[in-house]
């Protein structure tokens, strides 16, 4: 007879297949602002565009790493992987929404806020259900 563990912290860790694709995909995305905002700096001084490229360029390469150490660590079982992969894309898509909220210009972009806000929430609630229901989270109340 199978012993089942008290806490689910004990279970083992394993991510869902659909979660190393989102993060990939995440990557590629970081990967593709990186060259498309190299390949057009000169047009944002010369269109006005309020947002640094640099700072723009910056931030995709923090994202871009934090996002490969976290498909790293999740494929390599690292509890810490696990316990901050929900947090981790929460930040992520607080940062989205928030840079379009100080970056936008037009109604159009403004328009988009909304939208951008119920999108991130859809789409982080899978991912912090499976946190919670497998106990990833629980390094962080330790």
């Amino acid at each position: 007879m199978t012993m089942l563990p008290k806490h689910k912290s004990s279970l083992p860790l394993r991510a869902p297949l659909w979660l190393f694709t989102v993060l990939l995909i995440l990557i590629v995305f970081s990967l593709y602002t990186i060259i498309g905002t190299i390949a057009v700096i000169p047009d944002y001084t010369r269109l006005g565009i309020s947002l640094n490229p640099l700072l723009r360029i910056a931030t995709a390469t923090a994202w871009l790493i934090l996002f490969s150490l976290l498909c790293g660590g999740l494929a390599l079982k690292r509890r810490a992987a696990f316990t901050l992969i929900a947090p981790v894309l929460s930040a992520y898509g607080l940062s989205n929404i928030i840079s379009t909220w100080l970056f936008a210009q037009s109604d159009y972009s403004r328009g988009q806020l909304a939208f951008a806000i119920v999108a991130t929430v859809i789409a982080l609630l899978p991912i912090w259900w499976i946190a919670l229901r497998r106990g990833w989270l629980t390094a962080i109340s330790r």
